[in-house]
């Protein structure tokens, strides 16, 4: 698996450097969300591994909350893909059915983090400094979408280029949708888990072997913070009852 993270990578990275680009912003932009190549990647081989019964009963059920999103995805882009195709328009790498279909994951991980409002942690919510930022993100990463889509569909973009950023968008929102997800999910669950599946990714590859693992003990902490937390408010509601 790692080799193909490295061509995916390596492709990525050559095909975007082809480009012209005619502003200093455009270009971060893209190759900042563009990181979503790699990550995408690993959530997609991680999801593909927990629903195939390959990885913990935590991931499992995480992954198949998912499950229905990533169908309403695909359904939706393959909707917008035959509305064209059977059109008397020419389809062409500018028609926006491939990014189209990320737009599901935006407006799931928006319904997400509104829900982190209502999220607490052994009681407490969350501090709306941290929720608040977390929707600006998102919007800002939708304002971002509907920009390139709008530009894409106007012909702005050669059709390599096109094709590249419809793919970009896509693997952004999947991204967002999942990690938003696993906020939720965390906080549900008061647990907190690494993935088997990316830890043996990240152990299988030299330079990142044990950054993985670190954040596996970070977790554990976490969970033990937690479940301190947990027995002492039943402490305190057990002292009340026997008042």
């Amino acid at each position: 698996m790692k080799y193909i993270l490295f061509f995916v990578a390596a492709a990525s990275t050559l095909w975007q450097m082809s480009f012209q680009y005619h502003s200093w912003w455009n270009f971060f932009l893209l190759s900042t969300i563009s990181v979503s190549w790699i990550l995408g990647t690993v959530y997609t081989y991680d999801c593909i591994q927990a629903l195939t019964g390959r990885s913990s009963p935590y991931y499992r059920e995480f992954y198949g909350e998912l499950k229905k999103d990533f169908c309403i995805a695909l359904l939706s882009g393959l909707s917008l893909t035959f509305i064209i195709n059977i059109s008397s328009a020419a389809y062409s790498l500018s028609s926006i059915d491939i990014a189209f279909a990320g737009f599901p994951f935006l407006l799931l991980s928006m319904y997400d983090s509104f829900a982190l409002k209502k999220q607490k942690i052994v009681g407490v919510r969350l501090p709306k400094a941290m929720t608040r930022s977390i929707i600006g993100l998102q919007l800002f990463i939708i304002g971002v979408f509907i920009y390139y889509l709008i530009k894409v569909n106007s012909g702005a973009f050669a059709p390599a280029e096109s094709l590249w950023i419809q793919i970009t968008l896509l693997l952004t929102a999947l991204c967002l949708c999942v990690f938003t997800h696993q906020m939720v999910f965390i906080l549900t669950k008061q647990r907190m888990e690494i993935s088997p599946t990316i830890l043996g990714l990240f152990e299988s590859i030299k330079m990142s072997r044990g950054v993985y693992r670190q954040a596996g003990e970070m977790a554990e902490q976490w969970n033990k913070i937690i479940f301190n937390k947990k027995l002492e408010q039943r402490r305190k509601k057990g002292k009340k009852h026997k008042r």
